[in-house]
């Protein structure tokens, strides 16, 4: 095989440069080779995650093999070098943008089932939390409505995701703490419910034995008042 040009050495050390970074990326949500039915674990794989970057990095490591076959020509192991290159880009995006939108829809899901006050009680800078998310948020808004260079955005992505991951970590933490507000605020609720309950048929109950007093008092008075009346008398003549 003939000797690396100038121009092959730095693909390959920029392979090299993106191919970790990627793999990094990935190992954040989860070890792709951890056994999903170790239910024990909660740093497994997210695969929806984490299987189209590992491909990507699979299609590169298929071309960096290709091209350092014996075989392989000058112009044809470069142009392997170059699709090794595309598709460990390929994979930093694959693994950074989706990384960055899970975080946002964990964060959603706490929005919904939870208080912001209990998350604030449990985080005391969670409007701070709130504000990065805002920010992912409009990362990816942005990119969608304008053309952006792929490495910038996924370099930007993975920045987010930094920043939010340890937050969204927290949130997670704190969950029984927000189970247990929750569930005091259902038993309050329902006692709230059986008092209001109670309340009511003990008015209903009022109700009814008052309309039974005033029916009783009312067919006595007229009882009093028929025999009241004096009776007529017949004279003879």
């Amino acid at each position: 095989m003939d000797p690396f040009t100038t121009e092959e050495d730095s693909l390959l050390r920029e392979i090299q440069d993106l191919f970790t970074a990627a793999e990094n990326r990935i190992y954040t949500f989860g070890d792709p080779a951890d056994d999903d039915d170790d239910e024990d674990d909660d740093d497994g794989a997210i695969p929806e995650i984490s299987i189209p970057a590992v491909n990507q990095l699979r299609y590169a490591g298929q071309h960096l093999l290709r091209a350092l076959t014996e075989t392989a020509s000058g112009q044809e192991r470069l142009c392997h070098l170059w699709e090794a290159r595309n598709h460990c880009r390929r994979a930093l995006y694959d693994a950074s943008e989706p990384g960055l939108m899970y975080l946002i829809s964990r964060h959603e899901t706490f929005q919904l089932q939870y208080k912001v006050t209990w998350m604030r009680e449990a985080l005391p800078d969670y409007l701070e939390i709130r504000r990065k998310v805002r920010d992912a948020q409009n990362l990816i808004r942005n990119c969608e409505s304008k053309v952006k260079e792929r490495a910038e955005y996924a370099n930007e992505c993975a920045l987010k995701t930094d920043e939010l991951w340890d937050d969204i970590r927290r949130l997670e933490d704190a969950q029984p703490l927000f189970e247990e507000r929750a569930n005091e605020e259902t038993r309050r609720q329902v006692e709230n419910g059986r008092r209001a309950r109670r309340w009511w048929i003990g008015t209903a109950i009022a109700i009814v034995m008052l309309l039974v007093t005033l029916a009783g008092v009312a067919v006595q008075y007229a009882s009093n008042k028929t025999q009241s009346i004096p009776l007529a008398t017949t004279v003879a003549p």
